[in-house]
C-alpha cells in the first residue's frame, strides 16, 4: 500500500497546461500555481486519464467529494453492524423482504414509448401483429459494409476547416430551420465568429464550440435535402469537435455556457449515433436552475439591462420547450414543476431583438412557448398525476389548445412554420386525447375520435414534408411518425363506432402514405429499418382483420374498401374492449436507460438487454423469440 490504512489519498496534483508550455517549475498548490497567479490566467491541468482540460480547482472538488463518499460508506457500515447487532438472527430470517422502490427515474406511462409498447403487444394478443409473416417491404438483398462506405466517403479532418464566409453563411440557414429556438442572435454569432478566426482562437473554447455546432446543424439540414453523404460526414466531424471542447467551459456557469450547451443538445437531437441528449439536457437545467432564470431574477435586478433580462427569458422558455419535448417523447421526469416558473414569455419590443430576430419570427416562437405550457400541463394532469383533475378539465385544455391554433399568427408565417404550428396542435390534442395508460377506464367522451383525426392530420403533414423534401429525418421526428401511425390504427382496433363510419379509402391513404415516409427516412437512419417493418405488419394485419377488399372490375387496380364482417365469437370481437391495461404491468415494464446511456461503442448497444424484458428480476411481459422488446432495442437505446 503506498498510503497509511485510515488516512486518506494525498492529492496528486499534475503540472498545468501553462507551466508544461513554458518549462517552467509548477507548485503544487490546490487553487492554482503562483505562476499562473500572478499572470492573471486560470491555471489549467490535464487529466491523465481522458486527457481533458480542466481548472486546477476542480481537482479538489473531485477530492472533496471522494472525502463524502468514504466518509459516507463509513457511516453506513457502521448503521449496519450496529443493526445487526441490536436484532436477533430468528427475527431476521423471519422478516419479509421490503418492497422495492418504484424506478423514479423513467416515468413511463407519461412517454410514447410506452404507449407504442402497449399497442404493439395489444396487437400481439388479439392476432392483428403476426410475427410469422413476413413484411410486404421488399428485402435488401444486396450486401454493403457500411464502415467502409461512411470511411470511403468521411472527409479527412483537415478537410472539415470551413473559411468565414461560408461559416456565415451557414449561420444564415441555421436561423431558417432551427426558427423557434431562440438560442443565439446574430450579433452574438459573428463576436463568436470574430473571435474563432482571430490570432487567439485557443483562447476562446466556447467561440470554438458555438461554431463547430452550427455549421455541424446546418451541414447536416444541408446533406439531408440534398441527399449528400460528404456534407453529412462533414457534420459528424464539426461535432466531434465541439464535443470534445465541451468539457472545458462546462465548470463555467454562465449564460454563455448555458447557450454553449443547448446549440451542442439541438445536434444531439440530429444524431441518434451519440446517446447525449439525456446527459446534457441535464447539465443544462442544472445551470439555468443555478443561473435562477426559472425565477426571472434579472428583472428586479439593475445591474441588467431590457435587453439582457430578455436574453435570459429566451434562453430559459427555449429550454424549458426542450425538455417537455424530450419529456414527453422518452419519459424523462421534469426538473422544474409549472407551479416553480416565474419567468414570463419573452418581450417583442425590446430594442436591438428585432435585427437578430425578425418581428414576426420572434412573434411566432413565443407563441409555440406557449403551446409547450399546455403541454406540460396536460403531462401534469393525465399522466403524472401532480395535479388535480377538475371535471370541466378536459373541455377546458380542449378549448385552450384550440384557441392557440385560432391566435397563432400564421398570416406572419413560413409553410415550415405553419406547419410546424399544425404538428405542435394535432399532436398535443392525440396526446390529451388518446387511450391514458394510468386511468382504468376510458379517458373522456369522444377522445378516441378526436385522438384519430389528430393522428390522421399528423401522418398527412409528413406526408405533405416528403412530398416537397422537407422531411425532419432525426431520430424525434421518426419517433413522432411513429407514434401517431400506432395511435391512428390503434384507435381503429379499440373502437367500433370508427370502424363502422370512417372512410376506408382515407384510411389505406394513410397507411401508404406513412409507409412512404418512413422508409423515406429509413433511408437517413438505418436503426429505423425495423421499426419500418413494424408498422407494416400491423397495417397488414389491419387490413386483413377488419377490411375486405373487393375488385370495381378486373382490369382496375382501384379497389373499393369496405369493413370486414367480424363473427360474433371471434377473438377480434374483443377489439372493443377498454385499452387500459393495469398500472403495475406498466410501470414495471420501465426502461433501465440511464445505466448505458453514454457508453458510445455501437456494438455494445445492440448487446445489451432491456432490463425488465425477459432479463433476471424483470416481468416477462412478451413470450417467443420475436418479442416487441427486442424489436425496440435498436431503436430505444439510440435516444
Amino acid at each position: 500500500m503506498d498510503v497509511v490504512e485510515g488516512l486518506p489519498r494525498p492529492p496528486m496534483i499534475p503540472v498545468c497546461q501553462r507551466c508544461r508550455h513554458r518549462k517552467q517549475k509548477c507548485d503544487s498548490d490546490i487553487i492554482g500555481c503562483k505562476p499562473c497567479m500572478r499572470s492573471g490566467n486560470e491555471c489549467y491541468v490535464e487529466d491523465p486519464d481522458t486527457g481533458r482540460k480542466v481548472p486546477r480547482a476542480y481537482v479538489q472538488r473531485l477530492e472533496d467529494h471522494a472525502h463524502s463518499l468514504r466518509q459516507a460508506v463509513r457511516n453506513q457500515t457502521t448503521n449496519q453492524q450496529s443493526n445487526d447487532l441490536s436484532v436477533p438472527a430468528i427475527i431476521s430470517e423471519q422478516r419479509p423482504k421490503a418492497p422495492q422502490a418504484p424506478n423514479r427515474r423513467y416515468l413511463g406511462t407519461s412517454s410514447g414509448i410506452s404507449f407504442i409498447e402497449y399497442a404493439i403487444t395489444f396487437a400481439k394478443t388479439h392476432k392483428i401483429l403476426d410475427s410469422s409473416q413476413e413484411s410486404s417491404q421488399v428485402k435488401n438483398t444486396t450486401n454493403i459494409d457500411a464502415k467502409q462506405l461512411i470511411k470511403i466517403l468521411s472527409p479527412s479532418p483537415a478537410q472539415s476547416n470551413l473559411d468565414r464566409e461560408t461559416v456565415s453563411r451557414l449561420f444564415d440557414y441555421f436561423s431558417i430551420t432551427q426558427w423557434y429556438y431562440r438560442i443565439i442572435t446574430r450579433d452574438e454569432f459573428d463576436h463568436h465568429l470574430s473571435l474563432f478566426f482571430s490570432d487567439v482562437s485557443n483562447e476562446h473554447a466556447d467561440s470554438a464550440i458555438v461554431v463547430h455546432t452550427i455549421s455541424a446543424i446546418s451541414t447536416f439540414y444541408l446533406g439531408a435535402i440534398e441527399g449528400n453523404a460528404m456534407a453529412s460526414n462533414l457534420a459528424e466531424l464539426q461535432y466531434e469537435k465541439a464535443l470534445h471542447l465541451l468539457p472545458t467551459i462546462l465548470p463555467y456557469r454562465t449564460i454563455e455556457t448555458l447557450q454553449t450547451i443547448l446549440l451542442v443538445l439541438l445536434y444531439s437531437f440530429l444524431n441518434p449515433q451519440k446517446p447525449v441528449t439525456w446527459h446534457l439536457l441535464g447539465a443544462a437545467l442544472r445551470l439555468a436552475t443555478f443561473l435562477r432564470l426559472h425565477e426571472d431574477n434579472a428583472a428586479t435586478d439593475s445591474t441588467y439591462s431590457a435587453k439582457d433580462a430578455n436574453v435570459r427569458r429566451n434562453l430559459f422558455w427555449t429550454l424549458y420547450s426542450i425538455d417537455r419535448a424530450v419529456g414527453n417523447t422518452l419519459g424523462r421526469p421534469t426538473a422544474l414543476q409549472d407551479v416553480d416558473i416565474q419567468t414570463p414569455f419573452p418581450e417583442l419590443n425590446i430594442d436591438g431583438t428585432q435585427d437578430s430576430y425578425p418581428a414576426a419570427n420572434a412573434a411566432i416562437a413565443s407563441h409555440c412557448f406557449q403551446i409547450r405550457r399546455l403541454q406540460s400541463e396536460a403531462a401534469d394532469v393525465l399522466y403524472q398525476k401532480i395535479r388535480p383533475m377538475a371535471p370541466d378539465w378536459p373541455t377546458d385544455i380542449q378549448q385552450r389548445v384550440d384557441q392557440w391554433l385560432i391566435d397563432a399568427p400564421m398570416s406572419q408565417a413560413s409553410p415550415q412554420m405553419q406547419e410546424w404550428i399544425n404538428h405542435a396542435y394535432y399532436n398535443l390534442t392525440m396526446f390529451i386525447n388518446r387511450p391514458s395508460l394510468i386511468s382504468a377506464t376510458s379517458s373522456f367522451e369522444g377522445a378516441s375520435k378526436r385522438s384519430f383525426a389528430s393522428a390522421s392530420k399528423v401522418l398527412k403533414l409528413y406526408a405533405q414534408m416528403h412530398s416537397r423534401n422537407a422531411i425532419d429525418c432525426t431520430w424525434m421526428a421518426f419517433h413522432w411518425l411513429f407514434l401517431a401511425a400506432v395511435t391512428h390504427v390503434f384507435c381503429i382496433w379499440t373502437d367500433p363506432e370508427i370502424r363502422i363510419t370512417a372512410d376506408w379509402k382515407e384510411i389505406n391513404e394513410d397507411l401508404q402514405r406513412t409507409r412512404m415516409v418512413l422508409s423515406a427516412m429509413v433511408e437517413h437512419w438505418r436503426y429505423g429499418k425495423r421499426i419500418l417493418d413494424i408498422y407494416c405488419q400491423l397495417c397488414d394485419g389491419t387490413i386483413r382483420l377488419f377490411v375486405q377488399l373487393v375488385p370495381i372490375t378486373v382490369g382496375e387496380q382501384n379497389f373499393e374498401q369496405k369493413p370486414a364482417l367480424q363473427d360474433p365469437t371471434d377473438t377480434t370481437e374483443a377489439l372493443g374492449i377498454n385499452p387500459a391495461p393495469p398500472l403495475t404491468e406498466l410501470m414495471d415494464a420501465s426502461f433501465q436507460f440511464e445505466d448505458v446511456l453514454m457508453n458510445d461503442d455501437l456494438d455494445y448497444w445492440l448487446d445489451q438487454p432491456i432490463a425488465g424484458f425477459g432479463t433476471p428480476g424483470g416481468p416477462d411481459l412478451y413470450s417467443g423469440a420475436n418479442d416487441v422488446g427486442s424489436e425496440l432495442d435498436p431503436w430505444l437505446y439510440r435516444m
